[in-house]
This record gives C-alpha cells, sequence and structure tokens, in this order.
C-alpha cells in the first residue's frame, strides 16, 4: 500500500510538472495564412517573361491578341490584370502578361505601360521581338489588313514574316515543325 501511494504521488507530480512547464512555455506565434502558391513556369530554369513598353496599351493587346494570336495569362492562385478596354483611365503603372496558352505555365510576353512614357521610335527600330505562328503568311496579311505595316515582302512557304507593332517594334513570325521531346 505505502509503494502504491508512493508511486501515486510520483505519477501526480509529474503531471503537475508537465502542466507547469507548458504553461511557462512561451506561447507559439501565430501561424500566418498561408499565402498560395503561385506557379511560374514548368521547370526550375528556363525564360520566364519579356516585356516591352508601349506607348497605347488596349492598341497593342489588340495587335498581339487579334493578330500574333496571344491569350490573357490567368491564373487560378492570383488575382492578374484584366484586358485593357477603351475607356480604361490610364494609370501610373501597367503590366497585361500574354502568351499562347493564357497560362502561367508557359513563358509570358508582358505588355507595360507607364504614363506619359513611349519607347522612342529610335528605339523600337532596334528592338525585335519573334513569334512561332503555325502559319506566317497568314499572320502577316492578318497584320496588313488591320493596318500595319509589313516590313518584308509576305512571306512565301518556309520563310520569316516580319511586321511593325504599333509603336514600331519589328515582330518577327517564323513557322516550322516542333522539336520532339
Amino acid at each position: 500500500m505505502l509503494a502504491r501511494n508512493v508511486l501515486r504521488s510520483m505519477l501526480l507530480a509529474t503531471v503537475a510538472v508537465a502542466f507547469t512547464t507548458a504553461a511557462q512555455a512561451p506561447a507559439k506565434p501565430e501561424a500566418k495564412p498561408a499565402t498560395p502558391m503561385v506557379r511560374e513556369g514548368t521547370k526550375p530554369e528556363e525564360l520566364y517573361l519579356t516585356k516591352i513598353t508601349v506607348s497605347d496599351l488596349l492598341k497593342s493587346y489588340e495587335f498581339y491578341t487579334k493578330v500574333i494570336g496571344l491569350k490573357l495569362v490567368t491564373s487560378p492562385d492570383m488575382q492578374l490584370p484584366k484586358a485593357p478596354a477603351a475607356g480604361d483611365p490610364e494609370k501610373e503603372f501597367a503590366e497585361i502578361p500574354l502568351n499562347y496558352s493564357g497560362s502561367m505555365r508557359d513563358p509570358l510576353f508582358v505588355l507595360m505601360k507607364r504614363r506619359g512614357k513611349s519607347p522612342s521610335p529610335e528605339f523600337a527600330s532596334m528592338t525585335s521581338v519573334g513569334f512561332k505562328v503555325p502559319d506566317a503568311r497568314a499572320t502577316v496579311e492578318r497584320a496588313i489588313a488591320a493596318g500595319y505595316k509589313s516590313l518584308r515582302d509576305v512571306p512565301v512557304a518556309g520563310r520569316p514574316g516580319f511586321v511593325a507593332d504599333p509603336d514600331g517594334y519589328t515582330v518577327e513570325l517564323v513557322q516550322g515543325p516542333s522539336f520532339e521531346p
């Protein structure tokens, strides 16, 4: 009986020490709400984005979506800019991410606009961007029909096409087979 009482006293003392220690332990900081994981690209190393400064966001957006065929990038993980529209108030700074898939999985081509800033004709004439398209000739013809300038003759099969975007950037249009993994 004495051994049982001693054992009970020891057990009660251990429990009391455990509660006292827990009460004296510093409080853990509250966990911050989890930030959603933004998935960008598919590989640890790859071309992620290219940005160009434009003078008219809507005009450039329409050129790159309607003529070149790019799509506005969207993501369930983050709020991205909406497509520009006529009558939108001019912002101090705006970026519109585009690519062929509309997904953050693929490299981005970003139209960037700063209030009061435009690329100079000299700068634009020294800048080229290139896109692989299913039909270079049809894309050049679409650009011409939309009022843009072809910088060379309309290409024949297998040849690249060259058009000027709304700011005078050279846009090279290439078509050809893709490499298989």
